[in-house]
């Protein structure tokens, strides 16, 4: 029998796992955010645009960490 108490054990390379999926964040929203910006939207537009996609990224990249890790 499983205690479903039980902590996940530590990794220390989560961290770092997490900052590299940041900046990969950083990267998609940028460019997100210029393409929509040459594509003839607004600035506003744009930034939103940029800013949707970095939450979609941030999003992926934990959900991604979370399952890798069991």
């Amino acid at each position: 029998m499983t205690d479903s108490t039980a902590q996940p054990q530590k990794d220390p390379l989560v961290a770092v796992w997490f900052a590299l999926g940041l900046i990969l964040a950083l990267i998609v929203s940028t460019a997100a955010g210029l393409v929509a910006w040459l594509g003839g939207r607004n600035i506003a537009a744009a930034v939103l645009t940029g800013f949707g996609a970095f939450g979609g990224t941030t999003t992926l990249v934990v959900l991604a960490i979370n399952l890798f890790r069991r």
